[in-house]
């Protein structure tokens, strides 16, 4: 009797582990199949393009050349009348008519960003209009 218990207890034992590795395999399989159908795909991330720059105006330095500090992507360039912003951010003046200026304290500026001179604590603001 122990030789038939001891038997049995052999054949459930296989058969736990038969079971175990049908499962394992089908785990295997199915990760194996979620892999294969996953497709790589590149997205083409666009930079952000502003059409306005804002900073704090600093004491004694200006305002263009707080800009040009503030900002890696301005282009300016030099005519009778002083230097100017060209662009900023690939948006280039003169384009659909419009051109960058500045505003102090919301005010729009009477002299050229290479001409104002900060203060101190005032916001400057570049906008492409």
């Amino acid at each position: 009797m122990k030789n038939t218990h001891q038997k049995k207890r052999y054949v459930a034992l296989a058969i736990v582990a038969v079971i175990a590795v049908i499962l394992v395999g089908i785990g295997w399989y199915a990760l194996g199949r979620a892999d294969s159908s996953v497709e790589a795909t590149t997205q083409t991330v666009k930079p952000v393009v502003t059409d306005t720059v804002t900073y704090v105006g600093e004491t004694g330095k200006t305002a263009l050349t707080q800009l040009l500090e503030v900002n890696s992507t301005v282009v300016t360039k030099t005519a009778n009348f002083g230097t100017y912003v060209d662009s900023i951010n690939g948006l280039k003046s003169g384009e659909d008519s419009k051109y960058w200026s500045f505003y102090v304290d919301g005010k729009m500026a009477s002299v050229g960003g290479g001409v104002y001179v900060s203060k101190g604590g005032e916001e400057i603001l570049w906008k492409y209009q």
